[in-house]
This record gives C-alpha cells, structure tokens and sequence, in this order.
C-alpha cells in the first residue's frame, strides 16, 4: 500500500533501523527521515504529520550483539508531537541508552 486516507485506522507510520555499526534505516512507510538523536536515540519523522497527539506508538529493539538484554521506549520530551516521534534504545540493567542492532518503530492514529 503507496497511500491512505486521512482517517486510516492502521498503522500510519513504521520505520525498521540499525543504530548499532552505522546507522541505517532499512525500510519504512510514512517516513520523511530518521534523525539520529545519538546513542540509542532516533526521531522517527513522519512524512505526513499526525492530526493531533493523541496517537499511540510502540518500540521495539534487538540488540544482536553483546547483551540482548533491551527495551524500546518512546520519549514525550516536552510533550508528544504531531510531524515525529523520539523514541530510545535502553538496556535493562540500569536504563541507559544504548545502539540497537533492530530498532522497529510503529505509529497507529489519524493524519492532518
């Protein structure tokens, strides 16, 4: 599917990266670009803006090498927003930001 319409009730938005040995966006949908915000941290930037802040969104991680021991969180820092969504790599032991070998993203809500 190239398209949808504004009332779309699937998921909107899905980015598949690699933070960890460079980083790479393999594929994705709705996607204007992935900023790397620096270790573990990437801004998924949606293509078409959201029609308000109150979508849900979920991230996954997968470290392939050392550990895999990760957890995906989503950042609302200052608050959730319209046109992208941060969201981090941590580790379990201690919380701290951390590259991912898999970095999946998905975003479910209505469009502007």
């Amino acid at each position: 599917m190239s398209s949808f319409s504004p009332n779309h009730h699937g998921i909107t938005c899905w980015s598949n990266n690699r933070q960890e040995g460079g980083f790479l966006v393999r594929d994705s949908f709705n996607t204007s670009s992935v900023s790397d915000m620096g270790t573990g941290s990437q801004n998924t930037n949606f293509a078409n803006n959201m029609a308000n802040a109150n979508y849900s969104a979920a991230s996954i991680v997968d470290r392939r090498s050392g550990v895999r021991t990760s957890h995906g969180t989503l950042e609302y820092n200052p608050s959730p927003q319209t046109n992208y969504c941060r969201h981090e790599a941590r580790n379990n032991n201690g919380g701290n930001t951390s590259d991912a070998a898999y970095h999946c993203f998905a975003c479910y809500g209505d469009i502007a």
